[in-house]
């Protein structure tokens, strides 16, 4: 569950972070459309507006970047924790699995 959690923060804030680069590209592209023929006033806020976007753009890049890593170090993880950590003489000797579901051999005297 964890890491079915994780890897669906980090699609959800990648979707976030593409929305944010679409917002920057627009902006741009207003501005060098229709800049010249806008009051200066106006191109002023919408340049604001622009840095704002950019900046909230910066961020949900690095929380997008962040998300995915921890989604993939959980994944490790968890296929790390398949594996059971338990002393040598508990596993079989050719393949490094427990004994069970199996019978050991019989002890010898």
């Amino acid at each position: 569950r964890e890491v079915r959690d994780a890897t669906h923060f980090a699609r959800e804030v990648g979707v976030l972070e593409e929305e944010a680069a679409h917002d920057v590209h627009s902006i741009r592209e207003t501005l060098r459309n229709f800049g010249n023929g806008i009051d200066g006033e106006l191109v002023k806020k919408m340049r604001k507006i622009r840095k704002a976007a950019i900046e909230r753009h910066e961020i949900l890049a690095r929380i997008a970047h962040t998300a995915q890593v921890q989604a993939q170090q959980l994944e490790a993880q968890e296929a790390a924790d398949l594996q059971p950590h338990l002393p040598p003489k508990l596993m079989s000797s050719g393949d490094r699995r427990p004994w069970w579901p199996r019978k050991p051999p019989p002890p010898t005297l």
